[in-house]
C-alpha cells in the first residue's frame, strides 16, 4: 500500500514541478565592438547579462516564448509578444523570439525597444539577436545619430545557472521527501525482531 502512495505522490511531485516555473540567470562574455563603422576590436571583459523564468508547460523538455513567464534583460523587463511598460524605462520592450533546452548551454532570443521623447527631438532604440548582435542608435539632433554595437564571435561565451524552481514548488518536493523518510522509520518502530516459532517437542 505504501508503495503505491509513494509512487503516486512522486508523479504529483514531478508533474507540479513541471508545471511551475523554475528561475534561470545568465550572461554571454566576450564581444566584438563597434561605434559607429568603426571596429575597436574584440574584448573578453564585456560581458551583457539576464535572467528568466519559465515553466515547461507542454512537457517537450525544451522552453519556448509563450512559456516564459518573466524576461529580463540587461536590467530591463521585456514581454513576451507585447508591449512592455511596468519595468520598461523605454516606450516599450519587446521579446520577439525565446528558445532554450536545459543543458544544452543553448539560450538563443531576439529583443527589442524604443524610445522618443514628448517633442521628437531625441530618439534611441535598441535589439539584441543572440549569435549576432546587440545594438544601440541614439539619435539627439544634427545630421545623424550614433550607432553602438556589440557583435557575437565564435569566442563569446555562455554561462547559465542551473534551473532554480519556484519555492512553492521546492516546498512540495522538501514535503515528499519528509513523508517517505517518516513512514520508513514508522515502519522500523512498529517491526520489532523477528519472530522464531519454538520448535516442537513430543512427551
Amino acid at each position: 500500500m505504501w508503495i503505491r502512495l509513494f509512487f503516486i505522490l512522486l508523479c504529483s511531485v514531478v508533474a507540479s514541478c513541471q508545471a511551475r516555473s523554475s528561475s534561470y540567470e545568465f550572461k554571454f562574455t566576450g564581444f566584438e565592438r563597434y561605434i559607429d563603422d568603426e571596429n575597436l576590436g574584440f574584448d573578453s571583459r564585456l560581458s551583457l547579462s539576464g535572467f528568466f523564468e519559465a515553466s515547461d508547460n507542454n512537457g517537450n523538455h525544451a522552453l519556448e516564448l509563450a512559456e516564459v513567464r518573466r524576461f529580463n534583460w540587461q536590467g530591463d523587463e521585456y514581454e513576451a509578444n507585447s508591449w512592455a511598460h511596468l519595468g520598461c524605462p523605454y516606450n516599450y520592450c519587446q521579446l520577439e523570439r525565446f528558445s532554450y533546452k536545459p543543458g544544452s548551454g543553448e539560450l538563443q532570443f531576439a529583443t527589442r525597444w524604443n524610445y522618443s521623447d514628448e517633442n521628437g527631438v531625441s530618439f534611441s532604440s535598441g535589439a539584441t539577436t543572440t549569435g549576432q548582435y546587440d545594438y544601440r542608435y541614439d539619435y539627439t539632433g544634427g545630421p545623424a545619430g550614433r550607432i553602438a554595437s556589440l557583435d557575437w564571435t565564435d569566442r563569446t561565451r555562455l554561462i547559465i545557472s542551473p534551473p532554480v524552481p519556484e519555492p512553492s514548488a521546492a516546498a512540495l518536493m522538501l514535503a515528499g521527501c519528509l513523508l517517505i523518510t517518516w513512514k520508513r522509520r514508522s515502519g522500523r518502530r512498529k517491526t520489532g525482531p523477528p519472530f522464531h516459532r519454538p520448535a516442537a517437542t513430543f512427551a
